[in-house]
């Protein structure tokens, strides 16, 4: 028995959501009675509803590194991976972003208050020391699913390889004999803009071809994979 003369709650009402929008509430030929059947005067107030929509989405995945062409690199060389993220919601949003070579992690970050509609470019660096080398690695990178978000299929997006070679084969054939040997004396004593430069040969990373890069070559000599 209620003994309150004050608002109290005598029911709840739920409502299913079936899209994304808003809807007036719309509380039509509403009637309340006693338990003798008679009608108990009511006031009714209509209501409204705006369904927000929460999605997120990796919109790009671009693998490069900082040597020509820019889909290879040295293991144990730098390489980088750009990700475009974007909020295709209504509402700002946190997640976390992650970059993997095939299954690997690359690295992860997270993406603070995104505003809706609004893109956000990460940027991962990939440390190739101890990958494996003579082969293409397949990059991708996914965001974690926002709450109540239902369009999740592009979450996760595959796109881009970049080959991992064998240190000091110069001339990419899986094996460091002669021929890179060769190469290396070739390009010796270019720099960036030479016409003999030949990035492959600064083994050393100076920007120069000498002696050193000849004797990283040789430190390497019958190498293969």
């Amino acid at each position: 028995p209620l003994t309150r003369t004050e608002p109290k709650t005598l029911a709840v009402i739920f409502f299913q959501v079936a899209a994304v929008g808003s809807s007036v509430l719309d509380l039509h030929d509403t009637r309340l009675t006693d338990p003798s059947g008679t009608e108990i005067p009511h006031d009714v107030s209509d209501g409204f509803i705006s369904i927000l929509r929460n999605d997120v989405a990796v919109i790009n995945v671009t693998p490069y590194t900082d040597i020509t062409p820019d889909n290879e690199t040295y293991q144990g060389w730098p390489a980088f991976v750009n990700v475009t993220v974007e909020n295709q919601g209504d509402i700002a949003e946190n997640f976390t972003v992650s970059a993997y070579y095939d299954s690997t992690l690359i690295g992860a970050t997270t993406v603070v208050n995104l505003a809706p509609n609004a893109t956000a470019l990460l940027t991962f660096n990939w440390n190739t020391n101890g990958v494996p080398p003579c082969h293409f690695y397949t990059v991708k990178a996914n965001a974690t699913t926002v709450p109540y978000e239902t369009d999740t299929a592009d979450n996760e997006l595959v796109d881009g390889t970049i080959k991992i070679r064998l240190f000091a084969d110069i001339n990419g054939d899986r094996t460091v004999n002669l021929l890179d040997l060769i190469q290396a004396a070739a390009a010796f004593g270019a720099r960036p803009g030479y016409p003999n430069w030949n990035p492959w040969a600064d083994l050393v990373r100076d920007n120069v071809i000498n002696i050193f890069d000849l004797v990283k070559c040789a430190q390497n000599f019958g190498k293969s994979c």
